[in-house]
């Protein structure tokens, strides 16, 4: 329920006028991306963690990678890190500026000149951490990649109790 009848609308108007301010920021670090590194190196999937009473699950959306372009692994035995990178291979060319308006003039990977007009879609590498609170088992975690989502599943570590010889002393 929102707080105000306005709310959804106030938060879509003030999306709308950060966008418009974004945009020439991002047009700009395309053209000169020594300028603006992180802009353009760095991208940052959306992820959801949650549990199970026997599994953590992390689910990252990384739509259009490949499985061999994605690596999960463990760097101690509570912080999983997963790594990705997402690149389409080009090369750069004249910007066209006719009617002023922007467009990008790429060389594709198959040879073919391209000329962009909108370039949104995320490029460059990640890195994320995840730390789990409980123990874990280690040699039975399992990734799987499918439509772009990457879910990954942690089991707990069973908690079994260890029994204690007791000794008769003379």
């Amino acid at each position: 329920m929102a707080l105000t009848p306005f709310s959804r609308l106030l938060g879509q108007d003030l999306a709308r006028a950060f966008s418009l301010l974004e945009e020439p920021l991002l047009t700009t670090s395309r053209r000169f991306p020594a300028a603006y590194p992180s802009l353009t190196q760095t991208i940052r999937p959306s992820v959801d963690v949650s549990e199970t009473e026997t599994t953590y699950i992390v689910e990252a959306e990384v739509p259009g990678m490949n499985k061999e372009d994605l690596q999960v692994e463990f760097l101690d035995d509570g912080t999983l890190i997963l790594k990705g990178k997402n690149e389409r291979v080009r090369q750069e060319g004249d910007a066209d500026q006719t009617s002023g308006n922007q467009s990008e003039a790429v060389v594709s990977s198959e040879g073919k000149t391209l000329t962009y007009w909108s370039n949104e879609r995320q490029t460059g590498i990640f890195q994320r951490l995840f730390h789990f609170p409980g123990r874990i088992d280690h040699n039975n975690v399992k990734a799987k990649y499918k439509n772009g989502i990457l879910s990954i599943l942690v089991p707990k570590a069973k908690r079994e109790g260890v029994k204690i010889n007791i000794e008769e002393e003379n």
